[in-house]
């Protein structure tokens, strides 16, 4: 009882400055000096704001069409993610390829602090966003294949994240309406990648199925 009344009255100091506490209980005391010194090391943490994620928040952040996230919850990753594509940006302008890994390293270290459950799901905002891709052996993945690979750790240095391409709105909008009347196809996807590999797929199996009618008459 004498070392609780001891600790929960006890000095705290960082850097030689004195930190204010309210508690005068032991535990209480030593919480509120660490989150005072959490804070003060990891300046960068408050860009999440407060929140905590989870590695299954990965697959709705990678999806946000999906439903599993509100558009409130999807809105407070906007802060952090574009630290994040900052980030991506000046490397892949300095002519460096940018792994999963880089991403993961820079953001559990100082100025951030970010828990590797949050880099994760704000990487797939980004990705569900239609800002960057994820590359994994020379193919870029779709969404729903983002997920996995995310959480795969092992494979974080094999992961490459850049930025993603612009296109041509019109010839984007087009396509999407010419797969939608030809294939009668209404859940074409809006994404360019992901449109031009529906799309593509569609062909070919069209292409397929007009062989195999030459070939049988």
């Amino acid at each position: 009882q004498r070392l609780r009344d001891a600790v929960g009255q006890a000095e705290l100091v960082i850097n030689a400055a004195d930190v204010l506490a309210d508690s005068n209980d032991a535990l209480g005391r030593v919480i509120e000096g660490f989150q005072e010194l959490v804070s003060r090391t990891y300046i960068q943490l408050k860009l999440l704001g407060d929140v905590s994620y989870t590695e299954q928040q990965v697959a709705a952040a990678a999806n946000p069409d999906s439903g599993l996230v509100d558009a409130e919850a999807f809105s407070k990753l906007d802060q952090p993610a574009q630290e994040v594509l900052s980030t991506i940006l000046r490397k892949d302008s300095q002519g460096e390829q940018v792994t999963m890994k880089t991403i993961v390293d820079t953001f559990q270290a100082k100025p951030y602090g970010w828990a590797l459950a949050s880099i994760e799901v704000v990487v797939a905002s980004l990705i569900g966003s239609s800002k960057i891709t994820l590359t994994v052996d020379g193919n870029i993945l779709k969404r729903s294949e983002v997920a996995a690979a995310l959480r795969n750790t092992q494979k974080h240095g094999h992961e490459i994240l850049a930025p993603k391409k612009i296109f041509d709105e019109r010839k984007v909008a087009g396509f999407r309406k010419f797969v939608t009347d030809f294939f009668d196809d209404g859940n074409a996807p809006k994404d360019p990648l992901e449109l031009a590999r529906h799309g593509a797929d569609k062909l070919r199996g069209k292409l397929e199925q007009l062989n195999a009618t030459v070939n049988g008459s």
